[in-house]
């Protein structure tokens, strides 16, 4: 019998037969023992995967750069993706270790993990492009998190940073806006760069004007953001309509140092964020954000890592994105002028 005539002898669809045949979750288990037995009747092999045959043990790795630092303004960033992948490791009954390292001991953890764990999801938002030659030397499938290599072969799971930044820009130049500043950070690694560049192209791209003296470099720290911020505006300089940013804590710097010199947010200048981190929604004005699917970015980690650990024939190098969604709330509006 074929897989077709297996199929029709089971009652289930060839589809089913399949996953059986290779292995795959998906399938009820008295489903799959009806399935199994005519499989095996009939002379076929059933495929056992990694996840089936042993305990499928993971490491989540948080890379942390030079210039990390201790109270991270994007805490919750990485919090919710670790819950993310907590979630769905646990749903497969996936073992999860979390683990931190920095440039002088990234090396010798990733050779470490490969000889006891089946795979390493590593958040690298800080990671360095003098850190490539190490993860490519990974004895065990390794995912990188919110890591940005788009011409090296490593797997990764990001956001969609440039269709976010489009969002924002399209945002402001719909509600009117024609000058429109940006936020950036003082840190140019992970995102930064990308979405500084998407903010220059949303420009071309929706027929605006860059102009260069309205963007700002703020540390990427809250507290630090709102300093440099009012250093900025003590020297009186001009100042845009509407501002977009590389992430939330610089926006949230930036609109109390503005307060704080008597701007009135959004009836004088609007801002938008990039996270939509919980701090957002509890400003005042609330921040009007890009949000992004932290969690789901977890999840998906744990899933692609699945796939590559059931499918090791599988050479194909997989590059994700998930998107994002812009977040309207208080702090943009018509300008006032």
């Amino acid at each position: 019998m074929n897989v077709r005539e297996i199929a029709q002898a089971a009652n289930v669809s060839p589809a089913t037969v399949s996953l059986v045949l290779n292995g795959r979750p998906g399938v009820k288990a008295d489903t799959r023992q009806r399935v199994a037995q005519l499989l095996l009747e009939n002379g076929y092999e059933i495929r056992q995967t990694i996840s089936s045959r042993q305990t499928v043990r993971l490491m989540f790795l948080r890379y942390c750069g030079a210039k990390h630092e201790q109270f991270d303004p994007r805490y919750d960033f990485f919090v919710e993706i670790m819950n993310g992948i907590e979630y769905q490791a646990a749903e497969y009954g996936f073992q999860l270790s979390i683990a931190n390292a920095d440039a002088s001991s990234l090396g010798s953890t990733i050779r470490d993990a490969a000889k006891t764990f089946s795979g390493i999801l590593l958040f690298g938002s800080e990671l360095e492009q003098e850190t490539v030659p190490v993860l490519l030397q990974s004895h065990c499938p390794l995912i990188t998190i919110d890591a940005h290599f788009p011409s090296c072969p490593i797997h990764c799971v990001n956001i969609d940073n440039e269709g976010g930044i489009f969002q924002a820009v399209q945002h402001l130049q719909k509600l009117g806006h024609t000058k429109i500043g940006y936020l950036t950070s003082t840190a140019g690694n992970g995102a930064i760069p990308t979405r500084f560049q998407s903010f220059q192209s949303a420009l071309r791209q929706y027929g605006l004007s860059y102009f260069p003296e309205y963007t700002f470099k703020l540390p990427p720290h809250l507290k630090l953001a709102v300093d440099q911020m009012q250093k900025i505006l003590d020297t009186h300089p001009p100042l845009p309509t509407a501002f977009a940013a590389a992430n939330d804590s610089l926006t949230l710097g930036a609109m109390q140092a503005l307060q704080q010199s008597g701007w009135r947010i959004p009836e004088d200048i609007s801002l938008i964020g990039f996270d939509d981190a919980y701090l957002t929604s509890m400003s005042n004005p609330p921040l009007t954000s890009v949000s992004v699917p932290k969690e789901m970015i977890g999840r998906t980690a744990v899933r692609q890592m699945k796939h590559l650990l059931d499918c090791p024939d599988d050479s194909t190098i997989y590059k994700i994105q998930l998107c994002t969604k812009l977040i309207v709330r208080q702090s943009s509006d018509t300008p006032s002028c």
